[in-house]
């Protein structure tokens, strides 16, 4: 009689683990995956950087950004960075000597570029920092060894503002984007830098037929 007892307990034990177990696999299916990383509707958007960035002479990535708009929207693109420019030149005897750096930067909502006007000749391009650097010597006749050097380094903050209007509804990239280009003689050297950097999206609704003209 025990025996028996024991395998009906048995039993009726494996029963109620299989409608546990399959309870929970029901469940598990039921439950809502983890959402991933959430992106802001219609709110003001912030993203900033203090990695450098030395003249590649190629554009590259300085910020990025996700939004979405509920409805059309205009969006005020800000942009601000420190931007460094060095130049070293050095002349010896009759000589010149030449260095240059240019950082340009502008910006892309889902992979277009946003003009500073309509139509815009340089595709929203803007040059934040720009140093020019030339030095030309003559007449050194009792000594032609005689050797000039100057060096140059500048750290500022610029800024800029870009607007992108009737901007459609849905889920956003904006990508600020910029070239670092520098050039130098062969007896100078020329670098140009960007450090600090934030770009922030504003939705707004611009005045009715409003343009970048």
């Amino acid at each position: 009689m025990t025996q028996v007892h024991a395998r009906i307990s048995l039993r009726a034990w494996s029963v109620i683990t299989a409608i546990v177990l399959a309870l929970g696999v029901v469940a598990a299916a039921a439950m809502p995956g983890q959402a991933g990383p959430t992106v802001p509707t219609d709110k003001m958007v912030v993203a900033g950087s203090r990695a450098q960035v030395a003249a590649p002479g190629t554009a590259v990535t300085l910020l990025q950004a996700k939004m979405q708009t509920s409805t059309t929207e205009d969006l005020m693109l800000h942009v601000s960075l420190e931007c460094t420019i060095v130049t070293d030149i050095s002349t010896q005897g009759n000589d010149n000597s030449s260095a240059e750096g240019h950082v340009e930067v502008w910006i892309e909502v889902d992979g277009q570029p946003v003009p500073v006007l309509d139509p815009d000749p340089n595709a929203g391009r803007v040059t934040f920092c720009d140093r020019s650097y030339n030095r030309t010597t003559s007449a050194f006749v009792a000594d032609n060894n005689a050797t000039i050097k100057d060096g140059l380094r500048t750290v500022s903050a610029h800024a800029f503002n870009w607007v992108k209007l009737n901007t459609g509804n849905g889920i956003h990239t904006i990508t600020v984007k910029g070239t670092l280009s520098s050039s130098a003689s062969s007896n100078a050297h020329a670098e140009a830098v960007i450090a600090g950097r934030t770009l922030v999206v504003d939705p707004t609704h611009a005045a009715v037929n409003e343009t970048n003209n």
